[in-house]
């Protein structure tokens, strides 16, 4: 503003038979052509004037300077003019236009080509500093997001769950600075640990402090409750009442017994987990334990249910980012290529996380990554005997005794 300012200043004092000099810009709702600023020589108040929009249209479109209200004079082969304008424009950047009124028909072409000489320095100038703040602004940004991505990271856990009844690994990888995607592991009491893995929906800066709300909140009651769904339904109240109508997340909420190796788990809305069991991978699914997303409605019913594990079993989480993975022709990595990738693994749950993440290399192709992924893997140890188990669990875990809350 300071630029344009001394702008029409400078051209008033250079053009001695100005009268007045206007700056007008194009409104960006109407893309009408109004005066942003204007000075007179009789330092009068803001002038009434009329130009015809056909004029700015010229000037945008690559015009550089035109001359108005021309006449021949009989003393001069070149037309004069009353009134003159130029284009304020650097490359494709269109800043406006300057106008200058005169008090009689005195300005020549000469003139035309020294105001449109100044205009093109004038918008220069303007690009530089526009160009300079962008640049503090993008610095400023990604500081912004350095900071938070460090604020995000410091919110999830550091280390693994330590137990020689299980192992464990993750893999968390946001598409951007900061992401959407959680995964949390809580100890409820010496003989409960509570896995959780999530998605908050959208992206960057919104989602990381939904996210960190969403953290908290879970981390809160999961010290006053072991059940899935009773943690949840409390979760979900205090999220639909910070009134984010926008917003919502979806999430596995397990809860592991590490004596017997019974998990208790509700599914909101999420992908649905798999386990590996020798051989087979099965997808763990039941009506009972699934739900709604958080933090859309209070008014919804909430279940989990029960799964035996054995020895050697694995459980695997994860986030959509996984399954939609693209290649090049548009297709998802998908649930399919995700049990075979899980198949083919090593036991540990580490090289299976490795290994899933290079069929997903491989499946896409070099193509940018355009969601948050992340893998969780827990497995129970070889000499680890679970008790209470029936032949039909042995073999396929969705045959066991699943009940609500």
């Amino acid at each position: 503003f300071v630029l344009k300012k001394e702008l029409v200043s400078r051209v008033l004092e250079l053009f001695l038979n100005s009268t007045s000099v206007s700056l007008f810009e194009s409104d960006s709702v109407t893309h009408e052509f109004q005066i942003k600023l204007q000075k007179s020589r009789d330092h009068n108040e803001a002038r009434d004037i009329k130009v015809s929009a056909a004029v700015f249209r010229a000037l945008e479109k690559g015009s550089k300077g035109v001359l108005l209200s021309s006449i021949k004079s009989h003393n001069n082969k070149h037309p004069l003019g009353k009134h003159m304008a130029a284009a304020l424009r650097f490359q494709d950047t269109h800043f406006g236009s300057i106008y200058v009124e005169g008090s009689d028909s005195r300005f020549t072409q000469e003139d035309v080509d020294l105001l449109a000489s100044i205009a093109a320095h004038a918008a220069m100038a303007m690009h530089a500093r526009q160009a300079r703040k962008e640049l503090r602004d993008k610095e400023r940004l990604e500081r912004d997001l350095r900071v938070a991505r460090q604020i995000q990271r410091s919110l999830l856990p550091a280390k693994m769950p330590d137990n020689p009844n299980i192992e464990c690994a993750v893999h968390y990888e946001p598409a951007f600075q900061i992401g959407g995607d959680f995964y949390d592991f809580v100890w409820l009491d010496t003989k409960h640990l509570a896995i959780v893995v999530g998605d908050v929906s959208g992206k960057a800066i919104s989602a990381a402090l939904y996210m960190a709300s969403l953290t908290s909140q879970l981390r809160s009651q999961s010290g006053r409750y072991k059940s899935p769904a009773r943690i949840l339904r409390k979760v979900n109240q205090a999220m639909v009442d910070l009134g984010q109508d926008t917003m919502f997340a979806t999430l596995l909420y397990f809860v592991l017994d590490i004596e017997t190796f019974v998990i208790r788990f509700t599914n909101s809305g999420h992908m649905t987990p798999l386990l590996r069991r020798g051989e087979n991978v099965f997808p763990l699914t039941t009506d009972v334990a699934h739900i709604s997303p958080i933090g859309i409605d209070s008014d919804i019913e909430f279940g989990e249910a029960n799964v035996q594990l054995m020895a050697g079993d694995t459980l695997i989480l994860t986030t959509d980012g996984v399954h939609e993975a693209r290649n090049k022709l548009g297709e998802d990595f998908g649930e399919e290529r995700l049990k075979n990738a899980i198949l083919e693994s090593p036991q540990k749950p580490q090289d299976l996380l490795e290994n899933v993440l290079r069929n997903i290399d491989g499946h896409v192709g070099g193509k940018e990554q355009s969601d948050d992924i992340t893998l969780f893997a827990l497995r129970i140890a070889d000499l680890t005997k679970p008790t209470k188990l029936d032949s039909a669990a042995l073999r396929d875990p969705e045959t066991t005794d699943y009940s609500s809350s």
